[in-house]
C-alpha cells in the first residue's frame, strides 16, 4: 500500500506501529487474546511470529514525508520455517479458521483505516497506549543487538516517538530507535552468542 501521510520524517516510523495493531485486530478476532505486538514491527502468535510489517518511504520539500510504501505480510495458511529464537507460525497452524487471502485483505485494510484515523486525529500516545496493552516482553527481560554492539536490559516502554526504552542496571536508561531485539532469557541468550 502507497500511504501519504502528512507527517515530518521522525514521524514515520510510528505507522509500522499503527500497521501491527491493524494486523493485531485480525489476528485477534480469529484467535483471541493469543496475539501480542513485538517491538518494532511483528505480531507474534503464541510467540511464534505469524505477520510482520515493513516501511519504505520517501521525503520531498521541507522535510515532509512524500510517500510511505507499506508492507504487510501475514501468514495465513503456511510459513517459513525459520530458525532462531523466535519461530514462525500461521493462523491456519495455530488454530484459527483459515482465511483465504481476499477475506484477510479488507479485514486488515479495515483495521488500518481505523488505526490510521486514530494516529491521525488523537496522536502517537493513542497508538503508543494500545501498543503497549498488547507488547510481547514488556517488564522483561531483553537483548537489543546493532551490529557488533549488544545491550541487555529490561524493556521498559515505548518513548514518545516509538523508540524501545531499556532499563539497564547501574546506568540510564536508552531509548533504542533501530536494532534486533530479543526478549526473554532464552532468546538474550541466543542474542549474545550470535
Amino acid at each position: 500500500m502507497v500511504l501519504r501521510p502528512a507527517c515530518e520524517a521522525r514521524s514515520v516510523a510510528q505507522l509500522s506501529f499503527v500497521a501491527a495493531l491493524a494486523v493485531h485486530d485480525l489476528v485477534d478476532g480469529s484467535l483471541p487474546g493469543r496475539a501480542r505486538c513485538k517491538w518494532p514491527n511483528d505480531v507474534l502468535v503464541d510467540g511464534g511470529k505469524v505477520a510482520g510489517v515493513l516501511l519504505e518511504s520517501a521525503l520531498g520539500p521541507g522535510g515532509q514525508v512524500n510517500w510511505v510504501v507499506l508492507g504487510i505480510g501475514v501468514n495465513l495458511a503456511s510459513h517459513p520455517g525459520l530458525e532462531g529464537p523466535i519461530p514462525s507460525t500461521s493462523l491456519a497452524d495455530a488454530g484459527a479458521v483459515l482465511l483465504a487471502p481476499g477475506e484477510a485483505l479488507p479485514l486488515v485494510l479495515a483495521a488500518l483505516a481505523q488505526r490510521r484515523q486514530e494516529w491521525e486525529t488523537q496522536g502517537f500516545a493513542t497508538v503508543r497506549s494500545a501498543w503497549l496493552a498488547r507488547a510481547h516482553g514488556l517488564g522483561g527481560p531483553v537483548t537489543v543487538a546493532n551490529g557488533d554492539r549488544k545491550l541487555v536490559g529490561t524493556f521498559e516502554g515505548l518513548d514518545e516517538e516509538g523508540a524501545l526504552i531499556l532499563a539497564r542496571e547501574g546506568a540510564a536508561q536508552l531509548s533504542i530507535a533501530a536494532g534486533d531485539v530479543f526478549f526473554g532469557d532464552a532468546e538474550a541468550a541466543h542474542a549474545a552468542r550470535g
